[in-house]
């Protein structure tokens, strides 16, 4: 059995209490543990806090990443619809002895003109109109020639308003009878639910222009011979070899070159005897 050694007499004094000057080994071992805690805590601390910064670092590169894809998606999927519509160029020719005249249409549009009508169209395949500023739909665009007509459809409740302001085009090759130039119009019927700024119908409207929301009267129409207009409709059905109702197109859509430009290609082709 393991005995502890008494304390000496050298270790009191006359009182028989400890001397003052002696020190413990077990308060000696107490101070170094507790000196050795305090720096443990001050590691723990410093590793602590840098493993929050990098934590931190962490999650706003993550976010900042995040934020970068999230954008970039939106500029993909938020494109403008005017991107995705656009018409083939007119590059073939047509005469008609019908209505003695001639004209550059595109590839893939159907005439029709038949004798003694007086009347010729150009219709389209099926096409990509843009009818509102957030939907895209399938449709047809149909050029009418015609020679002065009685009544010119939507007009039944009343003056047309001008959409946009009318624009001068310069014919490409006219005749001798043929004015070098004219207006075109782009009408709105009172009869349209849709937003003024859409276009129902554009018509040559000859020597006479007008300025955004004026009124556009029917018999300014059929003084210009022959009457000539676009109109728009919607696909009767899947395969668009039915036209449907009569629609509109918005005005940013005839502000896309890619989609006006064909149109004005054929307008300016005209050539009249």
């Amino acid at each position: 059995m393991d005995t502890v050694p008494l304390n000496t007499m050298n270790d009191f004094d006359s009182n028989n209490l400890p001397k003052r000057g002696l020190k413990s080994t077990l308060y000696k071992s107490d101070y170094e543990n507790k000196k050795k805690l305090k720096h443990g805590l001050i590691f723990w601390f410093i590793g602590l806090a840098i493993l929050v910064i990098l934590i931190g670092a962490i999650v706003v590169g993550y976010n900042h990443y995040h934020k970068k894809s999230v954008v970039a998606t939106n500029v993909v999927t938020t494109a403008p619809l005017t991107s995705r519509i656009g018409l083939p160029v007119a590059n073939q020719q047509y005469y008609s002895t019908n209505l003695s005249l001639g004209f550059n249409y595109p590839k893939g549009w159907v005439i029709d003109d038949k004798n003694n009508t007086n009347i010729l169209t150009i219709q389209s395949p099926a096409v990509e109109l843009l009818t509102s500023t957030s939907k895209l739909v399938k449709g047809q665009i149909t050029l009418t020639i015609q020679n002065q007509s009685p009544v010119v459809p939507g007009f039944q409740k009343g003056n047309a308003t001008a959409a946009l302001g009318s624009q001068i085009i310069t014919y490409s090759n006219p005749t001798s009878d043929q004015r070098a130039s004219t207006y075109i119009s782009f009408l709105h019927y009172a009869s349209s639910t849709t937003p003024s700024s859409n276009i129902d119908a554009i018509y040559i409207t000859g020597n006479v222009g007008y300025q955004l929301n004026q009124y556009i009267p029917q018999s300014d129409i059929l003084a210009v011979s022959p009457v000539v207009g676009v109109t728009f409709t919607l696909c009767g059905n899947s395969a668009c070899t039915i036209s449907g109702s009569p629609t509109s197109i918005t005005s940013s859509c005839w502000g896309t070159t890619s989609f006006s430009g064909t149109l004005l290609s054929i307008l300016k082709s005209l050539s009249i005897s």
